[in-house]
């Protein structure tokens, strides 16, 4: 049995839609009030890890995974998945360019920032929010996802048309397309919608 597709033709279109709208001040252009909010897509959670607005085009980095946790700054701790062991540290957090860096089994990764992934063997580890104590005194906490996914959406939302703007595991899929509905309400910012639409690979 085979199913075909015509060239120019879309698998399927999904739409997400929040009927309140995700909505949030623009600092910069961080979308912080969108940090840590949850999504249902295609039945699996995810996070919301950072949003952006710079200028017209949006961009959300969401992550999920099988379980979630939440480390501090110089904390050490041990995972056992598919009956291997993982021995993670948040070696440290950089609160001005809000990122972390993870000593795992003894070597240190590179400087990670929300949304981001790091593959520890089979495995992936997801990078959540940063919790940045404004307090010298205070503890930065990291939210990491195991066996982890991540998926960024990026459009411009000046116009309706679709953009090919997806990654999934920073993978950019030229076959995935996505188009943000939003609207701005003074210094706000309310997602409506997010529509994805997906081409059959014409290659080979």
């Amino acid at each position: 049995d085979m199913l075909y597709f015509k060239r120019g033709d879309y698998i399927f279109e999904y739409e997400l839609e929040f009927e309140s709208g995700l909505q949030s001040s623009v600092s910069g252009t961080r979308l912080d009030d969108l940090d840590d909010t949850e999504i249902m897509i295609l039945g699996r959670e995810y996070t919301i890890a950072e949003g952006e607005k710079n200028g017209n085009v949006v961009t959300l980095h969401l992550v999920g995974g099988d379980y979630s946790d939440m480390i501090s700054e110089g904390e050490t701790k041990t995972y056992t998945v598919e009956g291997k062991e993982y021995t993670l540290k948040v070696f440290t957090i950089d609160d001005m360019q809000r990122k972390v860096t993870l000593e795992i089994d003894g070597k240190l990764s590179k400087q990670l920032r929300e949304g981001d992934v790091l593959r520890l063997g089979d495995i992936m580890i997801g990078i959540g929010n940063l919790y940045v104590h404004e307090s010298v005194e205070g503890t930065d906490f990291v939210k990491l996802f195991v066996s982890a996914r991540t998926i960024t959406f990026k459009d411009d939302v000046s116009d309706s048309s679709f953009t090919t703007g997806v990654e999934v595991d920073s993978i950019s899929l030229g076959e995935g397309q996505v188009k943000i509905s939003g609207t701005t309400i003074g210094d706000q910012y309310k997602i409506l919608s997010i529509t994805y639409r997906l081409q059959p690979d014409t290659d080979g």
